[in-house]
């Protein structure tokens, strides 16, 4: 998808990878520049705000080894910053200073891990205005970047079936075959300009020894753009999203392994719950976002050279902002029915679920 294109971890750009030549006089590297790499991505629905600070590293050993090196990538306890909120005529409203953290559950890759420093700000954001990040390295350079922020204002879903959604759950079948055509609408949030979307699906698995647990399947729907960015509320921005529902079965039937047999021998079987089992997740990215995305991700041609982009001044990377929008759902009782007995689509047969909203005591119910 389009969102998982953009590579998080920024200071993967390297300067001197290349290895030393059997030449020793030869010296391959530019002189070193402090170059500051800053990945801000700020969301008015959160308290908290999380910013990447790091800086571009030159090695001129082994660069894989290095690259391990947190010294090398890092900015001590020198580096001063705050996330200056503006108004619309750029006059000062107030500001929130860097707080450094330390986190201790980064994942394992090329560069350091788990241990990393990031920065955050702790308070409420106005949707009404702009942010300036701005920051001073040690060296006194100043680096900055503003964005404004995204602001929903109202559902992100619409459309009549999200209302029919409401009272008897997703169609994802029909009466007697799968939803080919399920249709929505997705509303651009103000200063929107693209998004993702995908359905959450979720059960509780039962064990014979009286132990449960709940358990998620992400299933992608679509990413797009919206052909225009709503400036103001008065506006209207929106996608219509037709989506093929055989492939929510597929996606179970992959990721949800039969019961029967020796490699789930405890479960009992699997419970959705009627009206709340589907979550449609909404992500939407600003205008510099989806360009930084568009920038980051792989040339499809061989002819394509794509230019670096960036909005931020004395260095690299993006600031900007994103936001994310839930929904929940049940699904229909004929689609919970498909998911339990798989008697049209023949995908997710033998996975133990059960109908929340078959009648009791028939035969795939769960109550």
């Amino acid at each position: 998808m389009k969102f998982n294109k953009l590579i998080a971890f920024i200071t993967v750009a390297l300067v001197g990878w290349m290895t030393t030549s059997c030449d020793d006089d030869i010296d391959i590297n530019a002189p070193y520049e402090d170059i500051a790499v800053v990945y801000c991505l700020l969301d008015p629905d959160s308290s908290k705000q999380y910013i990447r600070i790091n800086k571009l590293y030159q090695s001129e050993g082994n660069a894989v080894e290095d690259a391990k090196n947190r010294s090398l990538h890092e900015y001590g306890d020198e580096l001063v910053g705050r996330l200056i909120e503006l108004d619309a005529s750029g006059n000062e409203i107030q500001s929130f200073l860097l707080q450094s953290e330390e986190i201790t559950d980064k994942d394992s890759g090329l560069f350091y891990y788990p241990e990393q420093k990031i920065y955050s700000v702790e308070g409420d954001l106005n949707e009404e205005s702009v942010y300036r990040l701005a920051f001073t390295k040690p060296n006194g350079e100043e680096v900055s970047g503003q964005t404004a922020l995204l602001r929903k204002g109202r559902s992100s879903l619409s459309g009549i079936q999200v209302r029919g959604w409401l009272l008897n759950g997703i169609p994802m079948m029909l009466a007697k075959e799968v939803n080919e055509k399920l249709s929505f609408e997705i509303v651009s949030p103000v200063n929107g300009k693209s998004f993702e979307a995908s359905f959450e699906f979720r059960y509780t698995e039962e064990y014979a020894d009286n132990t449960s647990k709940e358990f998620r399947v992400n299933i992608p729907v679509a990413s797009d753009d919206f052909s225009d960015v709503r400036e103001s509320e008065s506006e209207e921005s929106k996608v219509t999203i037709v989506y093929n529902a055989i492939r929510f079965y597929e996606r179970i039937a992959r990721e949800v392994a039969p019961i029967d047999g020796t490699e789930n021998p405890a479960i009992l079987r699997r419970v959705p719950s009627a009206d709340s089992s589907t979550i449609v997740k909404l992500s939407f990215a600003d205008n510099e976002l989806d360009i930084y995305i568009e920038v980051a991700s792989p040339s499809t041609s061989l002819l394509e050279d794509k230019p670096p982009y960036t909005n931020v001044t004395n260095g690299i990377g993006i600031i900007a902002s994103r936001t994310n929008d839930r929904s929940v759902f049940g699904l229909s009782s004929n689609s919970y029915e498909e998911l339990v007995s798989a008697e049209y689509l023949g995908l997710t047969g033998g996975r133990g679920f059960c109908n929340p909203k078959a009648p009791a005591g028939t035969p795939n119910s769960c109550l």
